[in-house]
């Protein structure tokens, strides 16, 4: 049996691999362009038409649910770190050059940035730990961010998820949060959620910026010398697009579990799937996988 821990398509990415078998491997349209890869910056943006913009003020565009697993996300958030400290009590080892994190607050290609908070860093470390201790893969740097627009709203949405934080840590507050999601989300969040117009017109894209070596060059004594981004388009990201991706993980599991891993366990999408025709369904499904080497 397979347990597969399910991430959002940023998480399919994380290994320049020469073999079809990628690394996450999602940058797998770089296979055989781009021998070893070193670190990867994503960048996550959604947009709206304006013709829907005013019944997504009137219904919300995240449901009651993704705020509620939001909210108790962050109140738990401090047991994480002895958690994973428990289950991976040696650390990976440490590669150069090292993928430094970018300011809180900063400009990429024209557009003000965050840091992404969701669970993709966590969940591709643990992809690339299982390609480290199983193909004695070199393991990929990943940082993840998150597209916002103009500077004042940004430094708005950066200050707001500073006080969802602190507000997520007492009793008192969080109850506040659960309770009333529209007021302390300012409109985003509705007990109803966001009309299928809204939901189905909301388009997304997660551009990864990856940097490594081109086959045959001797990494530790040189600096990276290839760059690629791999694009992933879809619309409806919070629910269609995942469930889409979901299904069709699920489908995999069932016809192609000979391209598995073992005899199963608890896998991220990237250990489970590397060897599997996922990727190239996902394509033909409305997740489009676009790869431009620089």
């Amino acid at each position: 049996m397979v347990c597969v821990k399910f991430q959002s398509p940023i998480g399919l990415f994380g290994n320049f691999d020469p073999s079809p078998s990628r690394s996450e491997r999602g940058l797998c349209p770089a296979v055989g362009y781009i021998g070893t890869l070193n670190s990867v910056e994503s960048y996550i943006s959604s947009d709206l038409p304006r013709e829907y913009q005013a019944e997504a003020k009137e219904r919300g565009v995240i449901n009651y649910g993704t705020w509620e697993s939001l909210v108790n996300g962050l109140a738990h958030s401090n047991e994480l770190g002895p958690l994973r400290r428990k289950l991976f009590p040696e650390k990976l080892p440490t590669f150069k050059p090292k993928l430094q994190p970018r300011s809180a607050i900063h400009k990429h290609e024209g557009v003000w940035c965050v840091p992404f908070m969701g669970t993709d860093s966590s969940i591709v470390y643990r992809t690339q730990r299982w390609f480290y201790e199983n193909d004695h893969k070199r393991p990929v740097q990943f940082k993840p961010y998150f597209k916002l627009g103009g500077l004042i709203t940004t430094a708005f949405a950066a200050l707001a998820g500073v006080i969802l934080f602190f507000m997520s840590k007492t009793s008192v507050t969080k109850r506040l949060l659960l309770n009333h999601p529209r007021f302390f989300s300012f409109g985003l969040v509705t007990r109803q959620g966001p009309s299928e117009n809204v939901m189905n017109n909301t388009k997304f894209q997660f551009q990864l910026f990856g940097e490594g070596w081109e086959r045959g060059v001797d990494v530790e004594a040189s600096k990276p010398n290839k760059k690629a981004v791999v694009t992933v388009k879809g619309v409806n990201p919070g629910y269609g697009a995942t469930v889409t991706a979901l299904l069709f993980s699920a489908l995999t599991c069932l016809k192609e579990s000979d391209k598995m891993p073992g005899t199963g366990g608890v896998l991220t999408t990237g250990a489970a799937f590397s060897k599997t025709d996922l990727i190239k369904n996902l394509n033909e499904n409305n997740l489009t996988f676009e790869f431009q080497l620089q």
